[in-house]
């Protein structure tokens, strides 16, 4: 988490208007996400497309334990070190057992 402080900096200086107009276009495209409170309802929140990918990761990232238990028995992605590769490895074994199988 070594980046995170200068980030909240740099958030800071976006809230304030203190960054000059050509970056700020960057930041004009947003997203509106639809966050569920706890107790009941939706809390919506708008956040800009380059902010919406750091906010992403950084959710993602705080819930990895979370996602890998509720996921993991049902997928190979989510939280799993190499989950691909075994998909794929999988995939060539049942077709090399199988000749007439065809995967989309």
């Amino acid at each position: 988490m070594s980046g995170f402080p200068q980030l909240f900096q740099l958030f800071f200086h976006i809230v304030k208007g203190h960054i000059p107009p050509q970056i700020a276009q960057v930041f004009g495209v947003a997203c509106l996400l639809a966050m569920t409170k706890l107790l009941g309802g939706v809390c919506p929140i708008v956040v800009g497309e380059i902010l919406y990918l750091f906010t992403i990761h950084a959710l993602c990232f705080q819930f990895c334990d979370a996602y890998a238990t509720h996921f993991s028995p049902h997928q190979f992605k989510v939280a799993t070190k190499g989950g691909c590769e075994a998909i794929i490895h999988g995939i060539r074994c049942n077709l090399n057992l199988y000749l007439d199988w065809v995967v989309i």
